[in-house]
């Protein structure tokens, strides 16, 4: 297992690592070798897993956590907190709201009126609501992305290398097995760039992932 965490440390920061602190020639691409882990306090999986985009070609390590999404809660926190077993980071986004609250954990289209404080405006949609491969526009860019997806009864959170929006949006729609479930019903980007990270804490205490800084989404097990 320690091994794997830094296998993944490895793989998910070498996409942010500073151009003055690489050597000449290029290091090679970091391996992603697949571990399975429970999340702390039972509500779910956490696995690490590699895809090749359908696109662009590009080889892809993601960090996921497969949750039922009735047994944990979740808030919006200015920092990660110490119960929580997974923390997500949540950028600026367009498109799509995360909503927290009595009612759980809510990813819906964002409407005109400003989301309240339990509540952050992100996107883009990956999958739209329904299961409809979105309109993407023009954007290539390839950078770290942080997906909040729906599938039936389960909760996906996904850490990615660099990833095109295209190459993520074909992952999502035809490989959900990858993932661990079915079909994703709707699933939206909630944090881009250097500053995309996802931790989670496992059964045995051990961290997989970079604690994410600033706001976050907190997923701690139902009182």
């Amino acid at each position: 297992m320690r091994l794997a965490i830094a296998l993944l440390a490895l793989a998910l920061a070498a996409d942010t690592m500073p151009a003055a602190a690489q050597q000449s020639p290029p290091p090679a691409a970091p391996t992603c070798t697949r571990t399975d882990a429970t999340v702390a306090g039972g509500i779910g999986r956490a696995t690490i897993v590699a895809f090749t985009g359908s696109v662009t070609g590009a080889r892809v390590c993601a960090l996921v956590v497969n949750l039922a999404f009735d047994v944990f809660s979740s808030s919006l926190e200015a920092a990660p907190g110490p119960d929580d077993a997974v923390t997500a980071s949540v950028g600026a986004g367009k498109g799509a709201v995360v909503a927290t609250g009595p009612q759980g954990l809510n990813l819906i289209p964002a409407a005109s009126d400003p989301p309240a404080a339990t509540a952050a405006t992100v996107g883009p949609f990956v999958v739209e609501p329904g299961g409809a491969f979105p309109s993407l526009g023009g954007d290539t860019s390839e950078v770290p992305r942080v997906v909040l997806g729906y599938a039936g009864p389960r909760v996906v959170l996904i850490r990615t290398t660099a990833v095109s929006l295209l190459d993520l949006a074909h992952a999502l729609r035809d490989h959900p097995d990858l993932f661990g479930t079915d079909a994703f019903e709707r699933a939206a980007v909630i944090a881009g760039g250097e500053t995309a990270a996802l931790s989670v804490r496992t059964a045995d205490g051990s961290l997989l992932g970079t604690p994410p800084a600033g706001r976050v989404l907190g997923i701690m097990k139902r009182a």
